[in-house]
C-alpha cells in the first residue's frame, strides 16, 4: 500500500503474461485384446508415447490490473477495488489424438472482465464488528472454433487411412456476456471473551446471454490452403436440425439468489477452540455453449449447496504442536456435472453440462503441524471422504446412475511434508525438504464408473490409488536475500493418469478412450531473490 495522506492509501497492481506450448500430452488406449483402437491403428502402450499427425500448439496472453483504494473515516474503513482482466488464446490441436486424419481443431478466443467492489468495515477489535458492500462484474467472451478433416492423401504423417467422408469442416462462433450485481454483509458479535457468533448474507442478480452460430459441412468440399485450413474451406453446409450439427441459437437467463452462513465459535482455552458452521451457497447457472449437437445445447440451473461443518483447532507445547480436526456434510441440489457418452438420438458422442437432482458428501479432515526442534518442521494431513449421487438421470435417454461417486473425489487423501534446516557459519542456511501425497481411487466422470452398459471395463476413465514423492535442497544466503533450490518432482517416477476424456463407442468402431498421463520425474533448479 502506498500512502496518499494520513487517512488514505492506494495500491496499484499491473500484470502481463504471455506463454506458448508446443506438442501434446494426450494419448489413446484400447480395451480390445489385440490393442486395436479404430481402423487398423494400434496405439503404443508406452507411457511417454504420443502419436498424432496434426499440429498441437497454443499461444496465450493475459493482461490485467487492479487498483485498491482505502480511506479511514473515523473508526470506519472505506475500500474500493477496481479490476480488469483480459485473456487471448489461439491454438491448434489434433482432436482424435492419433495419426489418423479424423479431426483437427483451431480455436481463437478473447475474454474481457471488469469488476468493481465498494466495501465499508468497522474495527475488528470492537465487540460488534461488521462489513458491508456491493460488487459489480461484467464479462464478454468472443470465441471462434473450427474443426476439420483434411484429405488424408495430402497430409504428412497420416500413417493410417481412416473411414468416413474424405473432408469435413465445421465452425462455431460464440458471443457470451455475463453481468452480475451483488450486495453482501457480514457481522461478528463477541458475546464474551470466549464465545462469538458470525453471520453473513448476500443477494446477487446475474444475467447471462449468448449468440451461437454453428455450421457443419455437408457433402464434399475442399481446402485451398492446407497449412491454413481453418479459414480456407469451400463447400456446402448442412441445414439446421437437431442432429445435423448446424444451428443458430440465442438465449438468455437471469438468476436471483441468496447466500448466507452462520458460525458460532467457543474458546475452550486460550489455545484451543471449537466451532460450527452452516452455509448456503450458489454456483452460477449457464448454458452448454460448447455443444457440437443441438441436443446437448441445454440451460444449466444454478447449483445449490448446504454445508455443515464442526471443527476443533488447538495449539500444544507452547505452539510447537498444532492439531486441527473438521467433520463436514454437504447436501447438493441441482449439482452441475459433465457427461460425455454415446447418445442414440444424436447418433454419436455428445457432451453435456447438465444438472443432477441431488448428491451427498460426508468427510473428515485431520491436520497436524509440529516443530520437534527449532530447525525441524513436520506437517501431515489426512482426509476421509464419502460421496454419492442420489438422483443422477442423464439427459436424452442417457440412463440413471444413482449411487455413482462424485468425480475427482478419492475416499482417502494423505499428505506429509518435512523440512530440516542446517545453519552455516556465515549466516547462510541449507534446507533439506520433501513431501509425499497419497490419493486413493478416483473417477474422472459421472458415468461410466468401472464397467459400462456394454460390459466393457473403462479403466482409462479412472485412476487407482497412488503416491507422489517430491524432494528438494535449498541454499539460502544470509538475510534470506537469495535462494537457490534443486528439486526432483515425482522422485520415484510414478506413472498415473492426470485426466482422460471418453471416446469409446463400439457402434462407431472406436474401442478406446483418450488418456492424459501425469508428469514423469522432473529435475530442475530454481532461483529466487527478495527485494
Amino acid at each position: 500500500m502506498g500512502k496518499i495522506s494520513d487517512d488514505a492509501e492506494a495500491l496499484l497492481n499491473v500484470h502481463y503474461r504471455k506463454y506458448k506450448t508446443q506438442g501434446t500430452i494426450t494419448n489413446t488406449n484400447s480395451y480390445r485384446a489385440d490393442g486395436l483402437l479404430r481402423g487398423n491403428y494400434v496405439p503404443s502402450t508406452g507411457y511417454n508415447d504420443v502419436s498424432t499427425n496434426a499440429d498441437n500448439w497454443t499461444e496465450s496472453s493475459q493482461t490485467g490490473g487492479n487498483l485498491n483504494l482505502k480511506w479511514n473515516v473515523g473508526k470506519l474503513a472505506l475500500t474500493s477495488i477496481t479490476g480488469f482482466e483480459g485473456f487471448k488464446n489461439e491454438g491448434l490441436t489434433d482432436n482424435d489424438n492419433t495419426p489418423l486424419e479424423i479431426s483437427r481443431q483451431h480455436t481463437d478466443s478473447e475474454s474481457r472482465q471488469i469488476s468493481q467492489e465498494f466495501r465499508i468495515t468497522s474495527p475488528r477489535e470492537d465487540q460488534w464488528n461488521w462489513l458491508g458492500g456491493v460488487h459489480l462484474f461484467k464479462e464478454t467472451i468472443d470465441s471462434l472454433t473450427q474443426t476439420g478433416k483434411l484429405p488424408a492423401s495430402q497430409v504428412a504423417n497420416s500413417s493410417v487411412a481412416s473411414s468416413g467422408p474424405s473432408v469435413t469442416y465445421n465452425d462455431a462462433k460464440l458471443k457470451h456476456e455475463t453481468t452480475s450485481f451483488s450486495i453482501f454483509g457480514n457481522t461478528t458479535y463477541n458475546w464474551t471473551d470466549d464465545f462469538a457468533t458470525s453471520a453473513g448474507l448476500s443477494w446477487s442478480r446475474e444475467r447471462k446471454e449468448y449468440d451461437l452460430v454453428r455450421r457443419a459441412s455437408s457433402g464434399t468440399g475442399s481446402f485451398s490452403n492446407l497449412g491454413h485450413w481453418w479459414d480456407s474451406y469451400t463447400g456446402n453446409f448442412a441445414a439446421a436440425s437437431l442432429t445435423s450439427g448446424s444451428y443458430n441459437v440465442s438465449d438468455s437467463a437471469t438468476w436471483d439468489r441468496w447466500s448466507y452462513d452462520f458460525t458460532p465459535e467457543y474458546k475452550l482455552s486460550p489455545t484451543d477452540r471449537v466451532f460450527f458452521k452452516y452455509a448456503h451457497g450458489i454456483k452460477s447457472g449457464g448454458f452448454n455453449t460448447a455443444a457440437t449437437n443441438q441436443l446437448a445445447l441445454n440451460q444449466v440451473k444454478p447449483e445449490q449447496l448446504d454445508s455443515y461443518e464442526i471443527g476443533y483447532k488447538s495449539e500444544w507445547l507452547a505452539g510447537r504442536l498444532n492439531f486441527n480436526a473438521t467433520a463436514f456434510y454437504y447436501d447438493y441440489q441441482d449439482i452441475q456435472v459433465n457427461v460425455v457418452g454415446q447418445n442414440a438420438q444424436a447418433g454419436g458422442t455428445v457432451s453435456y453440462l447438465q444438472n443432477v437432482d441431488s448428491a451427498k458428501t460426508y468427510g473428515l479432515e485431520l491436520e497436524v503441524q509440529a516443530l520437534p526442534t527449532n530447525d525441524w518442521f513436520v506437517s501431515g494431513s489426512l482426509g476421509l471422504l464419502s460421496t454419492k449421487f442420489e438422483d443422477a438421470q442423464i439427459l436424452n435417454n442417457g440412463g440413471n446412475f444413482d449411487g455413482n461417486r462424485l468425480v475427482r473425489s478419492p475416499n482417502v487423501t494423505a499428505n506429509l511434508l518435512t523440512n530440516y534446516t542446517f545453519h552455516v557459519d556465515n549466516g547462510a542456511k541449507v534446507v533439506l525438504g520433501g513431501d509425499a501425497r497419497f490419493l486413493s481411487k478416483q473417477y474422472y466422470y459421472v458415468t461410466p464408473q468401472g464397467v459400462d452398459s456394454t460390459g466393457v471395463y473403462r479403466s482409462g476413465l479412472e485412476q487407482g490409488a497412488f503416491t507422489i514423492v517430491n524432494a528438494r535442497i535449498s541454499y539460502v544466503t544470509p538475510g534470506n536475500k537469495y535462494t537457490v533450490t534443486a528439486y526432483a518432482n515425482n522422485l520415484f517416477d510414478k506413472h498415473y493418469l492426470q485426466h482422460s476424456t471418453p471416446a469409446y463407442s463400439a457402434g462407431q468402431s472406436i474401442f478406446g478412450d483418450n488418456v492424459i498421463q501425469g508428469a514423469v520425474r522432473t529435475v530442475g533448479v530454481s532461483f529466487a531473490a527478495a527485494f
